[in-house]
């Protein structure tokens, strides 16, 4: 194919990376040394890559509506070699010169710097063993640290990098003083972290589980223990909004063993006891005549807001998951439990928890939690 036709804005058809399905149409947005980064139409962001002349099939000239890529729009570090993994990267990074133009470069496991590939090794010599800040959780596997990015503003700024080549963002990563940093590790090793504003309400801004640890229940236990400080906290809250693909889809599956657990538990008890529940929704519109028939009923009934108030989530997202499940609602704000009812919910709560790893299958235990929340965060009655 003439290269003359192969230029900045034109629609070409290739095949993804690691994708066997048929050739995908995109735009190119850079040509450098014979090669062109084309960013896929509908398709999943990550995908977009770099492609030689040979690779692609030429579509049609630029058309009037492009307009010229923002240099974040384009990946400028192909790899990066973390500790013993090498993980492709997805999105630009803002990395300082040289680094930025590099084609691999080393962040260390321990401490986050950045280096050329050839200095790594004397470096991981006389490198931190632990992340800094201070542990706030501990247990045989797992351990949680807080670090203030007023206090600790090199390692944070280090994480910010590290994170943006995989997350699809507009973060500054230099602007750190008003976050804490949740920083996790297994067996001493950082598998992820979640931040937060200092005088937000939400449970968190930014969440990540480091490529070579997805799929491993990572994000989970790191989600837990956002909504376990936001109990320590005393109030109910969400995630910051929009989440990405990835964030959503982990949330999602959060709120649902929560939510699930709760309505379980509760239905246990009572359908164990035989002792009807007494609500808790003091402006509740029922009257001693609706009592008794949801007496005679033989299901047990429980409030989106009485779930909300047991698991910190917010009602909207305690909503999101009764919508997909078989629930019967009683006006609208009500969740109505059969003893048929509870045994599919029971099955399906083994079906979300069956844990692949070791890691899925550890429960992270509130005891081992040593947390005051900071002086300047939001901290009153529950929403």
């Amino acid at each position: 194919m003439s290269q003359s036709l192969l230029q900045v804005g034109s629609i070409v058809k290739a095949r993804p990376l690691f994708q066997e399905s048929a050739l995908v149409n995109g735009t190119i947005l850079m040509a450098k040394n014979n090669k062109y980064f084309i960013k896929f139409h509908n398709q999943d962001p990550r995908l977009s890559d770099w492609f030689t002349s040979s690779q692609v099939q030429f579509v049609s000239t630029p058309s009037p509506e492009f307009q010229k890529p923002q240099i974040y729009d384009i990946r400028n570090i192909n790899y990066v070699i973390f500790g013993q993994y090498k993980i492709k990267c997805w999105y630009f990074s803002p990395y300082p010169p040289p680094y930025n133009e590099l084609n691999e470069i080393f962040v260390c496991p321990r401490c986050l710097k950045y280096k050329k590939i050839e200095e790594s090794a004397n470096h991981i010599k006389y490198c931190i063993k632990a992340p800094v800040g201070v542990r706030i959780y501990q247990d045989k596997l797992i351990s949680l640290y807080e670090v203030d990015g007023r206090f600790e503003k090199l390692f944070c700024q280090f994480l910010c990098l590290f994170s943006k080549m995989f997350l699809d963002s507009k973060m500054l990563y230099y602007n750190v003083d008003h976050f804490l940093f949740y920083v996790m590790t297994v067996n001493d090793e950082i598998v992820g972290y979640f931040s937060k504003e200092k005088l937000e309400r939400n449970v968190l801004s930014c969440i990540l589980t480091f490529p070579n640890y997805l799929q491993q229940g990572i994000g989970y236990h790191l989600i837990d223990f956002a909504y376990m400080l936001a109990k320590v906290e005393n109030r109910i809250a969400g995630p910051e909004e929009p989440l990405s693909d990835l964030g959503e889809k982990s949330f999602f599956k959060y709120w649902k063993i929560k939510v699930l657990e709760c309505i379980i538990q509760r239905s246990d008890e009572y359908f164990t006891s035989k002792k009807y529940p007494i609500k808790s929704n003091e402006n509740s519109d029922s009257d001693n005549e609706n009592d008794k028939k949801r007496k005679n009923d033989n299901r047990f009934y429980i409030s989106l807001c009485d779930v909300s108030n047991e698991t910190s989530i917010l009602v909207k997202h305690v909503q999101q998951v009764i919508d997909l499940l078989p629930f019967r609602l009683k006006r609208g704000t009500d969740v109505g439990i059969s003893q048929s009812l509870l045994h599919v919910l029971r099955g399906k709560l083994d079906e979300l928890k069956a844990p692949k790893f070791n890691i899925q299958a550890h429960k992270i235990d509130m005891a081992n939690l040593t947390w005051e929340c900071y002086p300047c965060m939001f901290q009153g009655p529950r929403e």
